[in-house]
């Protein structure tokens, strides 16, 4: 088992694997998770133990300590945070972990951009990510796609690439989405 590690669920929802994480860790570990839908926080917390669940807002920062996490992890949420706010959340969860600390996470790539027209594959090409809005922030609804040589570059400035998965060439790893696992420099 893991020794004394920190841990957490970036856009938890309703904490469907942090729930889970205890499980394969030591007494000594902390487990953490955040959302911006309060209603998810708040049945987390009367329903889940042994996790320190947060609300956080849409934009960073969030209220952690620099250096603090050994391990992030966000399924399924850089899809539904508009293209120009990926960025500031990739510097943000670089900030919130320790020195070679991993981060893993998923993005909408190439095996989505089926969902996607010629106008907004032709703005998706050349931006490297579209995204179509919604009007509620964070909505599942709103989707962001990434091409992966133009976010790779924006990953490469803060983490060294330790895997990365094409959905399209890895259907079983994630539903399709990107999986990458990254190492903060």
């Amino acid at each position: 088992m893991p020794e004394n590690k920190s841990i957490l669920e970036w856009g938890c929802g309703v904490s469907r694997i942090t729930r889970h994480y205890e499980k394969f860790l030591n007494n000594n570990s902390k487990l953490y998770a955040c959302d911006i839908n309060s209603e998810m926080i708040e049945w987390n917390i009367k329903n889940i133990s042994n996790v320190k669940f947060e609300l956080t807002s849409y934009n960073p920062p969030t209220n952690y300590q620099a250096n603090y996490f050994d391990l992030v992890f966000a399924l399924s949420v850089f899809t539904h945070i508009e293209s120009k706010y990926q960025k500031d959340w990739l510097t943000e969860i670089a900030r919130v972990l320790k020195s070679n600390g991993i981060f893993l996470f998923t993005t909408h790539g190439n095996h989505f951009f089926n969902k996607l027209d010629e106008s907004h594959l032709r703005e998706l090409k050349k931006l490297g990510s579209y995204t179509i809005s919604y009007n509620q922030e964070g909505h599942r609804m709103m989707t962001t796609f990434n091409e992966y040589n133009s976010f790779r570059l924006q990953v490469e400035e803060l983490f060294e690439i330790v895997e990365y998965y094409d959905g399209k060439s890895n259907l079983e790893k994630v539903g399709g989405q990107d999986l990458w696992i990254v190492r903060k420099k």
